[in-house]
This record gives structure tokens, C-alpha cells and sequence, in this order.
């Protein structure tokens, strides 16, 4: 079992034994990386089944003990700085930060989270205790933990134009390493930005972009698949998504863009070259077409090191 929190007496489980803690990462259940992720196309047959949590993760239950296989962006880095307790609460409010848990929902408690990340009961409450102490969730005995709701900071809108061409500027200036592409069921938050129903099918790629070989962005894109087949992998490590679009047919008419923080989680802080934790800017847009119809949501994380914004105002009072 994996446990970041330092103690020296015995830890009591919910059977009642007691034991001691070890400091030795090598006991108990070992993360399951595969090697195998990356830039080929995954088409998983089985995607859409019903999980059988209430937790929005989008893990099933098993029917043995072991913990599920987590996808890439919710493992672990058990080599990284920062605790394990931090790193499980930052992949947590990423999920709520993008809509993926909504008000009301209900988290996992203490003991699935044990089992989710092989970690300890300890470990699974700091977790939780964390997200608690910055008004996220509500923890109440007899109940579970349940996400809080909070209003939406407001907005700013601006036009297409400009904007597009910085983009094509910035993908001419950069090269884009493919990380992982294939198709999905679109989760809730997806679904709602692209219109589309719950569990449609969507093209799923996940990039970052090196500039001077470092890494400056990671990007996390959704496409409708009746465009997304129109492409592939290849020519999406070659192109960027917005050229893909256009070669298409597709006429970009305009964009809904909001500027936020987030936290890196373990997956990005690796793909970034950061510690787990790190702030980042958090850039999402949803790219309409000429009809209206939503072509493209898309979510990318900024180190802000190595990247501003920079906006001319006119016509602002006092």
C-alpha cells in the first residue's frame, strides 16, 4: 500500500488491525503503467458501459480486489515531489474544474479511493480533507462527500477574428508531440459543449507543443466523430486541429474562450516537465461554425513561464 504521510505509531484499518506504517514504496499494490499508450489510434469496443460508481471517474467496479487499470491522466507519480495525498486531491478538482463531477454528485469515499490508488486510508482522507477546506465538497457522516455548488466566475466574449490567425501563428512556431488518439464516449461535460447526447461517440486526442524543445502547452481536444474520421493520427502530429477543420470543409465562424487556473495533475506535470501541483493557465474553448454547430472543444494547460496573453482594450472608462 502507497502512503505519503509520515507517523510512527501503529495505523488501525476499518478491521481493526493494526500495523505498521512503512515508508517502502515497494509494498503493496504497484501502479499499472502501460507502455503501450501513445500516439496509435484506440478504438475500445467497450466504451460507453455504465460504471458501477457514483463517483464520475468512469472506473468500474471489479469483481476481484485488484484496483481498476486508471487510464493516463489519473495514475500516480509515486517518483514526483509532491505527496500522494496532493496529487489524488489535484486529479479530483480537475475533474471538477471541468465539469466532469457536477453539483450533487457524489465522490468516492474514503475506502473506493483506497482502492482506486492502492493508497491508505490516510492518505484517501487528506485527500478529501483538502478539496473540504477549499469549499469543493461537503463531507457528512452517514451521507458520503458531495460536490458543492459554485456559481461560474463571469465571462468575457470576444470575436473570431485575430484570434484564429495568432493561433495559426503559434502552431507554425511550435512542434506538437502526440500523446494519445481515438475515439470515446463523450463524457457529460463534453456532450453538453458539443451538443450532443450523453455517451456520443467523439474523436479524443491529447497533444503537447514544444517550443524550442521545451514543453509549453497540453492540449486535451474533442471532435464530433462525423468530422473526426475525416482525419487521423498521422496528420494530426503534422497539422493542427483548426487546419484539419478547415481542410475539411468546415468554415470557423466563432469562438467562446475563457481564461482560468488549474493545478497540473500528476499526467500533465509529467507531459509539462513540472511537479505535480504546479499552476498552469487553463485555456478552454468551443470553436462554432458557420450553421452554429459546435466542430471542436478543446482544453489546454498554459505553463505560464513560458507562455502570457497579451490583449489590446479600447473604448474602457476611468
Amino acid at each position: 500500500m502507497r502512503d505519503d504521510a509520515a507517523a510512527s505509531g501503529p495505523i488501525v484499518d476499518d478491521a481493526g488491525i493494526g500495523a505498521k506504517k512503512t515508508d517502502d514504496p515497494s509494498i503493496g499494490a504497484k501502479r499499472n503503467v502501460d507502455p503501450g499508450i501513445g500516439a496509435k489510434e484506440n478504438v475500445d469496443p467497450g466504451i460507453g458501459a455504465e460504471s458501477n460508481d457514483d463517483a464520475g471517474l468512469g472506473l468500474s467496479a471489479r469483481d476481484d480486489a485488484s484496483p481498476p487499470r486508471l487510464p493516463p491522466e489519473m495514475r500516480l507519480d509515486d517518483e514526483g515531489r509532491a505527496p500522494l495525498f496532493q496529487q489524488i486531491a489535484a486529479i479530483l478538482r480537475d475533474r471538477l474544474a471541468s465539469g466532469e463531477l457536477a453539483a450533487g454528485d457524489r465522490l468516492p469515499s474514503e475506502a473506493e479511493l483506497c482502492a482506486i490508488w492502492g493508497v491508505s486510508r490516510i492518505t484517501a482522507k487528506r485527500a478529501m480533507d483538502l478539496l473540504a477546506a477549499d469549499g469543493l465538497v461537503e463531507r457528512a457522516r452517514g451521507r458520503g462527500t458531495t460536490v458543492l455548488h459554485r456559481a461560474p466566475a463571469p465571462a468575457a466574449a470576444a470575436r473570431l477574428e485575430g484570434w484564429l490567425e495568432n493561433l495559426h501563428r503559434l502552431a507554425d512556431a511550435t512542434e506538437v508531440e502526440l500523446l494519445d488518439f481515438g475515439y470515446r464516449a463523450a463524457p457529460r461535460h463534453v456532450a453538453d459543449q458539443l451538443r450532443l447526447p450523453a455517451g456520443a461517440p467523439v474523436q479524443r486526442a491529447v497533444r503537447v507543443r514544444r517550443l524550442d524543445g521545451a514543453a509549453v502547452s497540453h492540449l486535451e481536444s474533442w471532435v464530433p466523430e462525423a468530422l473526426g474520421r475525416r482525419w487521423d493520427a498521422e496528420a494530426l502530429r503534422s497539422g493542427s486541429l483548426l487546419r484539419l477543420l478547415e481542410g475539411s470543409g468546415v468554415r470557423l465562424a466563432s469562438a467562446r474562450q475563457s481564461i482560468s487556473a488549474a493545478a497540473a495533475t500528476p499526467a500533465v506535470a509529467a507531459a509539462l516537465g513540472l511537479s505535480p501541483g504546479a499552476a498552469l493557465l487553463d485555456v478552454r474553448r468551443r470553436v462554432l461554425d458557420a450553421g452554429g454547430r459546435p466542430v471542436e472543444y478543446i482544453r489546454t494547460l498554459y505553463r505560464p513561464d513560458l507562455h502570457r496573453y497579451e490583449m489590446e482594450l479600447g473604448g474602457v472608462a476611468g
